[in-house]
């Protein structure tokens, strides 16, 4: 069943009036042109217009069914009767933090220019964006709310088309990390990164990849507006070298910058560290043990704590002659 936009025009009665004539006009190419005349014993009419503009007049009648005085024209537009519908909204899950911007992007069809758009809980009050930005095709908008109105929830976002016609989509969440807004953030995570020589010597020359594992542990502030996160990481590694094994220990400066959907993020990092030998018949002098690192990774929160990394790192060792490797990686943890 197709639907009807209906309107209601109404005026102030007369007593004296046996009924009124309404005549309405519509503006075609910059002049006006009768479209519609009715007759109601009410003060009011209910019509049906296409979307457009219009002007219209009363004229009353009294009890001899003679017309009286008619009233000004009155100008009024038809807005189009458009219902919205949400296929889409990314992200749909953000960590607060003060003094943040969290954007939304939703796509869909029938998005106005003119809708109201805005979050809401369940029995809570509506929270408008700071800025909205609807495409002129009105299959799209970009959505910026502030930190302050945000408190830890489940969340449905609603699009009020002009008219009336709305419809909501939920399942987006807002939530504070572990002692609300705190101001660290702890990553821990177990990572598989093989070692490949680019020059110099290492603990053997007869393979070109040695294999590792390792487990690393960040902590970081998360109340740096530029960097969002920064802090310091420390990494153990095991790796095997043919016939040899070494353990690693590395302390690295780690920023963190958050990319707009706030759940995926860059990660850079340098510092420094040492490789032992295990059950070596001979140890290097200490010198030769130490390295410095640095390296670069691409980070995605997928599910609440749970988040993924892949990255590759660079490590100059300080053996004679000097030696340096890249170590690419791949590895899962959780963040807190």
């Amino acid at each position: 069943m197709e639907r009807r936009l209906v309107q209601r025009l109404a005026w102030t009665g007369d007593e004296l009036t046996l009924r009124y004539e309404v005549v309405i006009e519509k503006e075609t190419e910059g002049n006006y042109e009768p479209h519609f005349i009715d007759f109601t014993n009410d003060n009011f009419i209910i019509v049906s217009l296409h979307p457009g503009k219009y002007r219209y007049r009363i004229i009353p009648h009294d009890f001899l069914d003679q017309p009286g005085e008619s009233s000004q024209w009155a100008n009024m537009e038809v807005l189009p009767f458009l219902e919205p519908e949400i296929e889409k909204i990314s992200p749909s899950f953000f960590y607060i933090k003060r003094d943040g911007l969290y954007t939304l992007t939703v796509t869909g069809t029938n998005i106005a220019p003119e809708a109201g758009i805005y979050l809401r809980t369940l029995g809570g009050a509506p929270i408008t964006p700071v800025s909205t930005d609807i495409s002129e095709d009105g299959a799209s908008a970009a959505l910026t709310f502030d930190s302050d109105h945000l408190q830890s929830g489940e969340y449905e976002l609603v699009i009020r088309n002009p008219g009336g016609m709305e419809t909501c989509k939920g399942g987006i969440t807002f939530a504070s990390r572990t002692g609300g807004n705190s101001p660290l953030v702890i990553n821990l995570s177990a990572v598989w990164s093989p070692l490949f020589p680019i020059y110099g010597e290492t603990y053997s020359q007869n393979t070109v990849v040695f294999p590792g594992a390792s487990v690393r542990l960040g902590m970081y502030s998360s109340n740096i507006s530029a960097l969002h996160n920064t802090g310091l990481e420390i990494t153990a590694g095991y790796y095997t070298f043919g016939e040899q094994h070494a353990i690693t220990i590395d302390l690295n400066f780690a920023a963190q910058k958050k990319l707009p959907n706030q759940t995926m993020s860059l990660c850079f990092r340098f510092g420094a560290g040492c490789a032992m030998p295990i059950a070596a018949e001979e140890y290097p002098p200490l010198w030769d043990m130490l390295n410095t690192n640095t390296g670069v990774s691409f980070q995605w929160l997928a599910v609440r704590a749970l988040c993924f990394e892949i990255g590759i790192d660079y490590a100059h060792r300080f053996t004679k002659p000097h030696s340096g490797a890249f170590k690419p990686w791949i590895g899962a943890g959780v963040q807190f």
